[in-house]
């Protein structure tokens, strides 16, 4: 059994949900339509319209775009801004969460907890804005080449060869030779290229933000606004998670207590029981006493067995918030 003595309640801190710029009206109707959508979805649909013809499954195609806006009122109801009364908001992100098909408390808890992770990133954002101010010293450096199937070589050679000219020695000819010109052109092979188009670059480069310096020192100033807005709405959401923490501490011992009363009772109603079959067995009961009695104790038994689990979830709940979840 888990110790319930390390929970220790604090007083609660109200917050202001009456804020004027909340689209009560709108959020109401939306809900409203999110409602008959799954009133549609879950009775009409596979109870009426789908035993008379398979095909009506591809409403369900336009039915899955809904989920966003239906996840988008929910969100409205975990921050309380769904509508300035807080009771609607609860009473709104219950109904929505059946659709949504996950308990309310626990859409909220989860969801809270994640805003507290999201002030580090704002902070990394400042810190790199404001690197951006500050003058960049990078080496920087390139190599290429370039392959062409065009170029080609021309290659010249010379050779002696005969003419058709005579020379006459002493009687005889002789066919005169002189040097002659062969040329011809020759492929470049990619190796030769890649060596002759090699290009090779290296230098340092120095930044220094003199004219786009009023850019960045704006947006240095919007990343803090942004940081200072997530620094509140951590402490918001914190403030709402403590709330929400103190309420389900509250009611896990209002079930304990709830659980030992059963639990007495399912006692004091199984020795009435007991005494009733031996008058019973005995005759010195009717059926009628005797089935009173055994009603009793299995109503009692449920009653029981319903407190007994609905204690448990709250103490894993409370359980996960401290990190020792286990099951």
């Amino acid at each position: 059994m888990i110790a319930i003595s390390k929970y220790r309640p604090r007083r609660r801190v109200a917050t202001n949900c009456s804020n004027p710029s909340i689209p009560k009206i709108t959020n109401l109707t939306l809900a409203g339509l999110h409602c008959c959508i799954s009133l549609f979805q879950f009775f009409v649909l596979p109870i009426y319209l789908l035993p008379k013809s398979p095909r009506w499954g591809f409403v369900l195609v336009p039915l899955a775009l809904t989920t966003t806006p239906l996840w988008a009122l929910l969100h409205e109801a975990i921050h309380d801004v769904f509508n300035a009364s807080r009771r609607v908001n609860r009473g709104a992100g219950r109904l929505l969460a059946i659709s949504f098909g996950s308990p309310f408390h626990v859409l909220r808890l989860t969801h809270l907890s994640h805003h507290k992770f999201n002030r580090a990133s704002t902070e990394k954002a400042v810190k790199g804005t404001r690197g951006t101010m500050f003058p960049t010293l990078s080496l920087v450096g390139q190599v290429n080449t370039n392959y062409s199937t065009v170029p080609a070589q021309v290659l010249q050679s010379t050779t002696t060869g005969p003419t058709s000219s005579f020379v006459t020695v002493g009687g005889t000819q002789y066919t005169v030779y002189s040097p002659q010109d062969q040329t011809k052109e020759e492929k470049i092979s990619f190796g030769n290229q890649f060596n002759n188009n090699l290009f090779t670059f290296v230098g340092i480069n120095l930044n220094i933000p003199i004219f786009n310096g009023l850019k960045l020192r704006t947006n240095y100033k919007l990343a803090q606004v942004a940081r200072d807005q997530a620094v509140f709405n951590e402490k918001t959401t914190l403030v709402q998670l403590r709330q929400s923490v103190e309420s389900y501490y509250v009611t896990m011992m209002s079930n304990y207590r709830i659980y030992n009363t059963l639990q007495d009772q399912v006692s004091n109603y199984e020795q009435s029981y007991k005494a009733a079959g031996i008058k019973y067995d005995a005759g010195a009961m009717k059926s009628v006493d005797f089935i009173i009695y055994k009603t009793n104790i299995d109503r009692a038994r449920l009653n029981f067995i319903q407190a007994k689990y609905n204690y448990i979830l709250q103490t894993k709940i409370l359980d996960y918030f401290q990190g020792k979840l286990t099951w």
